[in-house]
């Protein structure tokens, strides 16, 4: 059974999104078996547009593979 996903550097299960349309404004979400855990129906749909993910935690930065953000 493949491990759920997490940051890759700290391990870290909370991420955070930049808004396409204004780079200062900012999403957040957590993994929790897989998949994203946001805050709303409208944090879900930029997490899920989204093609680049931050950990909250550390400077790493990429995409989360294997992980439902939708």
């Amino acid at each position: 059974m493949a491990a759920f996903p997490k940051c890759p550097v700290c391990g870290s299960l909370g991420f955070y999104v930049k808004d396409p349309q204004d780079e200062f404004e900012t999403f957040a979400f957590a993994l929790a078996n897989g998949r994203a855990v946001c805050d709303g129906p409208t944090t879900a749909g930029i997490v899920a547009g989204a093609a680049e993910s931050y950990c909250s935690r550390c400077s790493w930065h990429g995409r989360i593979p294997e992980v439902n953000l939708g």
